[in-house]
């Protein structure tokens, strides 16, 4: 019987960290998704930028975008242990994975489970470990060899087209014997379970599985092969110890011979590890040397660091008005939708991402609340699992002050011709900007300041036409006043006019009708005045400077006017900027 090496003593067993018991179950694809980067319940802490995805149970890994190299570290699990016989490590392998094709790539994850020191040996992606030898003796059953832990592209079988990496698992130990060591990066090879005479299962090689462990009993371990540990030697009724299980690899590890404990049986031989020497669809692995024998269950952990991100910002419109809605849109890219942004304005603190195209997503913020002046608004993403938070360019967002425009004319209503001086008070304002009456010559009306914060501006017309006029007036606002309006009925009336007629005897014996036309008070030149003598049409005149008509009648418009007793009407229909009017004559005195 060998005695144990003192490097290999019991140890405690190692408990897995930062990831949950997942039951076995083949887990969601993490990296690059629709909400969330990595899908729970996977353990992916960041430190320093760096993410570190924990798998205790076999799971998938989708490659963030823009993830061209990670770090992948697999243990392989231990084989069983066995009264004075420790259990065979697991191997560790750690390789980095870079290039091209790992971007959206599905990267399959299996962690092996540890072999069994009742003899069952621990699973894998293949295989597995193999059993130990079975025994009726108390305590002489072979330990089962550990799983080894593995990571392959896509999401077949694993195979050695797509491996990426695996970790070789622990031989399974017997009484006062241990289990051979798996392979990891730095030794691919697994070691030989100890055993006398032979007894010990070889490790799985580089190409092929371990032999089985030779017996003084006669009865040899069954030998490893691709992807499956061999099983250790069922115990007999004169050698009554079972041999211990080959660890799981890529070639596994030979399983021990049975014995008795004088004659000695064999430990099984450690699985071997596996890197590829060329690409794997455009990956190529590079292992790292390592040091580490795993104890335990396996585990496989992936690395990677946080990929950068750019936030863009910007603005529906700057500047804005004063209780004007505005939408800033945050434009976040690559990522994968994870995570959320923070606006800094009340109600966007954690707005949600939503896919532009590809790796490109954008958050939106609307508001109307922005206080007038200056507000510096920033955007922050906050990154996720895979991609790293950034911030934003800041926008300067403008908001103008409310104004208020009042409108006021000098006389209201008023006569055609008659100069109005309108009057646009606004407040409050800092002079900037002008105010457009609508009239012309009152386009751009400067301001002229009141008091305070208020200010004026004028428009002084004579041409406005007779009837309802609308007059508005409309404040342009400035870099930090926002436009404002006023609007009111300016009402030209017509003049109201006077009209008096007159009748005499001329020279010639005929009449002269006369009409005077005034307003106000004043004569109104320029207007047609209407003659007629009962139903009969005498004819027109055109009032002079001095607001008086005058027609000389023919001689038979003078007997027309006899006939009709003497009497004239003068009439004035009214024009464009007068009422009309009516006057009547009789003949008083005759020559």
């Amino acid at each position: 019987m060998n005695v144990h090496r003192s490097t290999r003593a019991h140890r405690a067993r190692v408990a897995v960290i930062g990831a949950a018991a997942l039951g076995g179950a083949i887990l969601p694809a993490v990296g690059l998704g629709a909400t969330s980067a990595l899908a729970s319940p996977l353990s992916c802490p960041v430190v320093s930028g760096v993410v570190t995805c924990t798998y205790t149970s076999p799971g998938t890994f989708v490659v963030p975008a823009g993830v061209t190299s990670l770090t992948v570290t697999a243990d392989g699990a231990s084989g069983g242990d066995a009264f004075l016989g420790n259990a065979g490590e697991g191997g560790e392998t750690q390789a980095t994975l870079a290039g091209g094709g790992l971007t959206g790539a599905t990267l399959k994850v299996y962690p092996g489970t540890e072999g069994s020191h009742h003899g069952a040996g621990g699973s894998d992606a293949g295989n597995g470990g193999g059993s130990g030898g079975s025994s009726t003796a108390p305590g002489a059953t072979g330990a089962g060899g550990g799983g080894s832990s593995a990571v392959w592209f896509g999401t077949g079988s694993l195979s050695a087209g797509n491996a990426l990496a695996v970790a070789g698992g622990g031989g399974g130990a017997i009484f006062g014997d241990d289990g051979g060591i798996g392979g990891g990066s730095a030794t691919l090879a697994g070691t030989d379970g100890q055993g006398n005479s032979g007894g010990g299962g070889a490790g799985g090689t580089t190409s092929a599985g371990g032999a089985g462990g030779t017996s003084l009993c006669g009865a040899s371990g069954t030998p490893g092969s691709s992807l499956t540990g061999g099983a250790g030697r069922t115990a007999t009724f004169l050698c009554d110890l079972g041999g211990g299980g080959g660890g799981g690899g890529f070639y596994g590890g030979g399983g021990g011979g049975n014995g008795t404990v004088l004659i000695g049986g064999g430990a099984g031989g450690g699985g071997s590890a596996y890197l590829p020497t060329g690409p794997v669809s455009g990956v190529t692995v590079t292992g790292i040397s390592d040091s580490n024998t795993w104890l335990g269950n396996g585990q496989v952990k992936i690395s990677f660091t946080q990929v950068a991100t750019t936030t863009g910002l910007v603005s529906s419109v700057n500047p804005s008005n004063d209780g004007q809605s505005v939408t800033f849109t945050a434009t976040v890219s690559p990522t994968d939708g994870g995570g959320s942004v923070n606006f800094g304005i009340s109600g966007c603190t954690a707005q949600p991402l939503t896919q532009l195209s590809g790796s490109t997503y954008t958050a939106t913020c609307i508001t109307s609340s922005l206080p007038p002046g200056t507000n510096p608004i920033t955007a922050v993403y906050s990154g996720d699992n895979s991609y790293a938070g950034s911030t934003s360019n800041t926008v300067n967002q403008v908001v103008k002050a409310e104004t208020t425009t009042t409108l006021t004319s000098s006389q209201n209503p008023s006569y055609p011709g008659e100069s109005v001086t309108f009057t646009a008070t606004v407040s409050p304002t800092d002079g900037g900007g002008s105010v457009n009456f609508g009239i012309t010559g009152c386009t751009a009306q400067p301001l002229i300041l009141v008091s305070g914060s208020t200010y004026q501006a004028t428009c002084t017309t004579s041409s406005l036409p007779v009837g309802s006029n609308v007059i508005t007036a409309s404040y342009s606002g400035d870099t930090a006043y926002s436009p404002s309006s006023d609007s009111i009925t300016q009402v030209v009336r017509k003049f109201p006019t006077d009209l008096s007629a007159s009748i005499y005897f001329n020279a010639g014996q005929t009449f002269t009708v006369t009409a005077t036309l005034t307003s106000l008070g004043h004569p109104v030149p320029g207007q047609t005045v209407s003659f007629s003598t009962g139903s009969h049409f005498l004819g027109t005149a055109t009032t002079g400077l001095n607001g008086v008509a005058r027609r000389v009648l023919t001689g038979s418009q003078t007997l027309l006017v006899e006939e009709n007793g003497f009497t004239i009407a003068a009439d004035f229909a009214g024009s464009g900027a007068y009422y009309p009017s009516f006057a009547t004559a009789v003949i008083s005195m005759f020559p």
